[in-house]
């Protein structure tokens, strides 16, 4: 296993970072850390992506939910339409349509 530390490219990190990726996601096409990456944009004053409780919500018709699921859509595949991770959409729906979706 190599011990060797790639040289981060400061422009195309913002610049993938910016476009809405994730940190994860700019790190894996880099090819480098996730808390290296974290720690380059910081130190090159990109603002961060929002997390947690102060994250942007993502708008989402419940009359939309209901007509997927009623199509036959699965969870996954839900989540993957609205651009959002199964996880949040589960969450979502349980909180949102816990007594029909």
């Amino acid at each position: 296993m190599s011990t060797a530390r790639r040289k981060i490219d400061s422009a195309r990190a913002a610049e993938l970072y910016a476009s809405g990726l994730s940190l994860n996601q700019v790190a894996k096409i880099l090819g480098v850390s996730k808390g290296g990456l974290h720690l380059r944009l910081r130190a090159d004053g990109v603002p961060m992506h929002p997390t947690g409780a102060g994250a942007t919500k993502i708008p989402v018709d419940d009359e939309l939910l209901v007509q997927l699921r009623k199509q036959g859509m699965t969870g996954a595949a839900i989540a993957e339409r609205l651009g959002m991770n199964v996880h949040t959409y589960s969450r979502l729906r349980k909180r949102r349509l816990s007594s029909g979706g």
